[in-house]
């Protein structure tokens, strides 16, 4: 295994455990290292730091796993399948896995780059969906592969009907790492076309009783889809808006504007709530995707008698909506950032969104504002917010802040890997369908 020292300037940072080692932080050129290769990093002196791959092509030249001096080579099919298994065993412990969840992040669970997604269907068949973000992820997918089948093995999870492995690696960030962009594959199990016609179960937001107990199903497009096919990130952000929009004095008839839907994940649960409440909604869909809106009227549907869906740039669309039209925004775009040199324009754009998407919201009603672009802070977020609220006069108060799920856990010592930032707001307006809350 190659040695790479760091420079004695260069040492703090990761010495408090980032995972990160850049190019110009090493005493070593990365230069001739092969993609993903086993290295172990030294400090000035020599002393042992951590063990993980390399990358000659990327500034991000190392990412550590280990840290453990008696751990001699994290990165081997062994050192995977136990951190595999110790990823599941830990999310089934805080109860992560009665239904769809993440099972694998990056850097969280010892291994940067890789992302791994379980995905529960109606008929129990277990869809597991994997991305390689990172040259040492994507040499370790065999391992990998390897590890979901002999854990599977194990029905640590119960007995489920079956097994499917894809590969979902479509995402450009793997050209940073020096990788080839991807077309989804199955490597093993349903075909394509059964995989598109996923019904998968999701934790409820809130049950009739008021309680996330019971299982909710989406129709998700699981091979051609966005990312590994659903968001799974948001769950925690939707229960905490629909416990908030079912204890909420409610009456008339309930609209909701699903910015940005994908395949109806925010609304779907939303509507349900109001349902549960034996109230009416109605249920206006945006999304440039026909395909993704096709899935959300469907989901939709079950639980809002009238849907109305509109294919289009939100950015254009938002512009023809009517002024205080809506009593539940959700403004959840994907990201608008993708890297550091789109920073000003990404930060305009999530200004822009949401100063029409705040004209929208009637009296008494609330509002939803979403980013997951790691590169925008909370800080910006609420920046934008604040700025956003000025121009447009709009009476709303902030009264809750979300992020990612459990099942996307954060490592304090390494922020980039906290994404996701949600805040929930409640305009102060004289409601007309929506009464003021009483939580």
């Amino acid at each position: 295994m190659k040695i790479w020292r760091l420079k004695k300037t260069e040492e703090r940072r990761f010495k408090q455990g980032h995972p990160w080692v850049f190019s110009n932080e090493l005493q070593e050129s990365p230069k001739g290292t092969e993609l993903g290769e086993p290295i172990e990093v030294c400090d000035a002196s020599g002393e042992f730091v951590a063990r993980g791959f390399g990358n000659p092509h990327s500034l991000i030249s190392f990412r550590a796993m280990s840290r453990d001096p008696s751990e001699k080579n994290p990165f081997s099919s062994e050192g995977i399948l136990r951190r595999m298994e110790g990823a599941l065993l830990w999310r089934k412990r805080q109860g992560l896995t009665q239904e769809s969840f993440r099972w694998f992040y990056g850097e969280a669970d010892g291994l940067p780059g890789l992302i791994v997604d379980l995905y529960l269907r109606d008929d129990q068949h277990e869809v597991v969906v994997v991305q390689a973000q990172t040259a040492g992820a994507d040499r370790a997918l065999g391992w990998v592969y390897d590890a979901i089948r002999s854990i599977s093995k194990k029905q640590i999870l119960g007995n489920r009907k079956g097994l499917t492995i894809v590969v979902r690696n479509e995402a450009t960030v793997r050209t940073l790492e020096g990788l080839q962009v991807q077309e989804a594959q199955v490597i093993e199990g349903l075909s394509a076309a059964e995989l598109d016609q996923s019904k998968i179960r999701m934790s409820s937001a809130v049950s009739a009783f008021g309680t996330a107990t019971d299982a909710i199903l989406f129709k998700t497009p699981l091979f051609s889809g966005q990312k590994t096919g659903f968001f799974l990130d948001q769950s925690q952000n939707i229960k905490m808006v629909a416990e908030r929009l079912h204890r909420t004095e409610l009456k008339g008839t309930i609209r909701i504007l699903d910015l940005c839907c994908y395949v109806g994940q925010w609304s779907t649960q939303l509507a349900r709530t109001v349902k549960q409440r034996d109230l009416r909604a109605e249920v206006t869909l945006l999304d440039a995707s026909e395909k993704a809106l096709e899935y959300a009227r469907e989901n939709v549907s079950r639980y809002a008698p009238k849907v109305e869906v509109i294919k289009a740039d939100v950015f254009e669309a938002l512009k023809t909506l009517p002024a205080r039209g809506f009593d539940l925004v959700v403004c959840d775009p994907p990201a608008l950032i993708s890297g550091r040199k789109h920073l000003p324009e990404g930060k305009k754009a999530y200004f822009d969104l949401n100063l029409e998407a705040m004209t929208k919201v009637a009296p008494g009603g609330m509002m939803v504002s979403a980013s997951c672009s790691a590169l925008f802070s909370e800080s910006d977020l609420e920046s934008v917010l604040g700025r956003a609220t000025i121009r447009t006069q709009t009476p709303l108060q902030w009264v809750a802040r979300g992020g990612q799920a459990p099942d996307h856990p954060v490592l304090a010592e390494f922020p980039e890997g906290n994404y996701l930032k949600v805040w929930f707001g409640v305009d102060r307006g004289e409601p007309n369908n929506l009464d003021r809350g009483k939580a």
